[in-house]
């Protein structure tokens, strides 16, 4: 990880610069992370995207691409539902 990038709003954070060319990916919500990181995070209530990008500058931050597996939203009971018809 090296930067986030808002496309609606126009908006980038880029926290180091990169000799290699980036891409662009989505984030699925979905972490695995070292339990280390408890040890660098204050306390509060925060986006972890915003603790990625402070630790991305000193710290490795990497990414899995999980493209073709199988992904469906189910955030809504609407989504759900639609979600449940099309499994069984």
């Amino acid at each position: 990880m090296h930067g986030w990038r808002n496309r609606t709003a126009g908006e980038e954070i880029m926290a180091r610069e990169s000799k290699e060319e980036l891409t662009e990916i989505s984030f699925s919500g979905i972490h695995i992370a070292d339990p280390g990181i408890f040890r660098l995070m204050s306390e509060g209530v925060y986006s972890l995207t915003a603790l990625y990008l402070q630790l991305a500058s000193s710290h490795n931050i990497y990414t899995y691409r999980h493209d073709k597996d199988f992904w469906i939203d189910i955030g809504t009971p609407d989504m759900l539902d639609k979600a449940r018809k099309k499994l069984n």
